[in-house]
């Protein structure tokens, strides 16, 4: 009978103990602190790479392709490629590359 009431007395005091851990410690501040306050801001950033592309890049992989292809007699603004050069539309401008290299020779925006 003793090993029970031991038992029972070290488990309630075990329960009791763990409740005292979880309460709140509000360190004896009564009063509201408005400066404490977090907002959160979205921020909407426009990611527009309209204007990134420059003479001497790389044009990546997704955009060699043949739909971006534009042909140059139907555009007034495009010169006449000249051997392994071809215009691709790309995000509303036109560019000029060689299609071995991969490389920008022009852009027209």
């Amino acid at each position: 009978m003793k090993k029970l009431t031991t038992a029972i007395v070290l488990s309630m005091s075990g329960l009791i103990a763990t409740t005292a851990m979880a309460a709140p410690n509000d360190h004896d501040r009564h009063g509201n602190y408005p400066n404490h306050e977090v907002k959160t801001v979205k921020v909407i950033k426009k990611d527009d790479h309209r204007n990134d592309w420059r003479a001497g890049q790389v044009v990546p992989r997704e955009y060699q392709h043949p739909r971006y292809a534009v042909d140059y007699r139907s555009h007034q603004k495009l010169t006449k490629p000249e051997r392994f050069q071809k215009w691709y539309k790309v995000n509303g401008n036109y560019v000029l590359v060689n299609e071995q290299s991969h490389k920008i020779i022009k852009v027209i925006r």
